[in-house]
């Protein structure tokens, strides 16, 4: 290393003497410090980093690690939590800088954050970006079992618990939702269990979960994920004072829960018995939309011009004869007690049968609905029955239900649809349909 002699304008004169063969070639100079401190500006906005193509990665694959920030022209850090001495620098005349792993090994895992100082700012330093933790996978980790505390059935604004047991001690426990891109904070871990605390649910969070776990001697190794375990949000938990033990009434919507926008569409609430007044809740039940002064079993409320605003979830009550003031918890599946406006817009989704559209009576038949969008929820629809909408097994870009067992009354024509990622109350137009055939007992056939 050659030092320089400073220049009163910040350039660096070096004089080289008695020159031979060895220093033919490209030379080049560059700063360097033995000690550098570098100042944390508050006021410069936090760079963002993220993973390409995810947190987990197998074994010799490629990784990417992109760090970004607004504006052009930075110096990016790429900093790595376990190893301070592990620090990648990048000058680039973009707005963000890759920071590649060609090929994963066991020690490429870890936490990673980024930093970055401006080309006139040398010595002036962003606050770090959040944290990733980039994980490789190891398929010889026994699976995790993962367990609902309770019922899969949860209550909107209610809490959940789910448990995650590994054979190892554990170092860190990841839960994961089909569909999302990052995994759940854990809220607890005690040696082989890690639990997961779902407070003040809320209809995004019904889905499927699994989870996977580390060991503790190597906390960025990870398991294959565990079986799943399928949440479902129903109706509404109510905050009234005085519950009685009177019937629970029924909700539905007429002609569907999935009008477009501008329709009209009734929401009928019943009960078998007389009262004098009936009451439309939506969403958190602090605010009553209606009342019908009935004195009869049932009640109907009417929404007109359906628009994006009306979608949600709808609950209803009553008030009995005697005067006293009724609250009725709508413990309802989740298809009824949310309407959902439809989208023309939304990409239209396609639907398929497998192993074929002809099946065998007692035989079983999936159906597969795809979408080129991320979708939240998948539906399918039995054309001739408007109360039939089933919940779909759902993934990032489809959703599958089996039938098992088929027998004639599954008979008839499927379509489906799907409730898009960014957008919960918006459901696309449904698909094209597809005819499903009963051939005949099985036990005829084999003769």
């Amino acid at each position: 290393i050659h030092r320089g002699l400073t220049h009163p304008k910040h350039v660096y004169n070096y004089t080289v003497y008695n020159v031979y063969k060895a220093w033919v070639g490209v030379l080049r100079c560059y700063m360097h410090c033995l000690i550098c401190f570098l100042f944390i500006d508050q006021n410069t906005a936090q760079p963002n980093i993220s993973l390409i193509p995810g947190y987990i990665a197998q074994l010799g694959s490629k990784v990417t690690i992109q760090c970004s920030a607004q504006g052009q022209s930075k110096r990016f850090y790429l900093h790595k939590a376990e190893d301070k001495r592990n620090l990648q620098i990048a000058v680039t005349n973009e707005d963000r800088k890759n920071f590649s792993i060609n090929k994963m090994n066991w020690e490429h895992g870890g936490s990673f954050y980024c930093s970055y100082t401006e080309p006139s700012q040398f010595f002036t330093s962003s606050e770090a970006s959040d944290r990733v933790e980039l994980f490789v996978l190891d398929p010889k980790l026994s699976k995790p079992n993962i367990t609902l505390a309770h019922t899969q059935w949860v209550v909107r604004g209610g809490n959940a618990t789910i448990n995650c047991q590994s054979q190892l001690w554990a170092a860190k426990f990841l839960f994961e939702k089909t569909g999302k891109q990052m995994p759940l904070q854990v809220i607890e871990i005690n040696g082989t269990m890690g639990t997961f605390f779902m407070k003040d649910a809320n209809l995004e969070d019904g889905g499927n979960y699994s989870c996977r776990y580390s060991a503790k001697e190597k906390p960025f190794i990870i398991s294959e994920p565990s079986d799943l375990v399928t949440i479902k949000i129903t109706g509404m938990r109510t905050n009234f004072a005085h519950i009685l033990p009177s019937p629970m009434p029924s909700i539905s919507f007429h002609p569907s829960p999935m009008p477009q926008l501008g329709e009209n569409i009734t929401i009928q609430c019943s009960v078998n018995n007389s009262y004098k007044a009936w009451y439309l809740y939506k969403d958190d039940g602090k605010k009553e939309l209606q009342s019908v002064e009935a004195s009869s079993s049932d009640a109907v409320f009417l929404i007109k011009n359906v628009s994006e605003a009306d979608g949600g979830s709808y609950y209803c009550n009553y008030r009995p004869q005697s005067g006293f003031h009724h609250v009725v918890l709508m413990v309802i599946s989740l298809l009824w007690a949310l309407f959902l406006w439809t989208d023309p817009n939304l990409y239209i989704p396609t639907i398929s049968m497998s192993p074929s559209n002809l099946v065998a009576f007692g035989e079983q038949v999936t159906i597969r609905c795809e979408t080129g969008k991320e979708a939240m929820m998948f539906y399918l629809h039995k054309d001739g029955d408007p109360s039939l909408n089933w919940t779909m097994e759902t993934e990032l870009y489809h959703g599958t239900l089996s039938i098992h067992n088929v027998s004639w009354d599954n008979k008839g024509s499927y379509s489906c649809s799907y409730v898009a990622e960014k957008r919960p109350k918006a459901l696309s137009l449904q698909s094209d349909p597809t005819e499903l055939l009963i051939s005949g007992k099985v036990s005829d056939l084999a003769i």
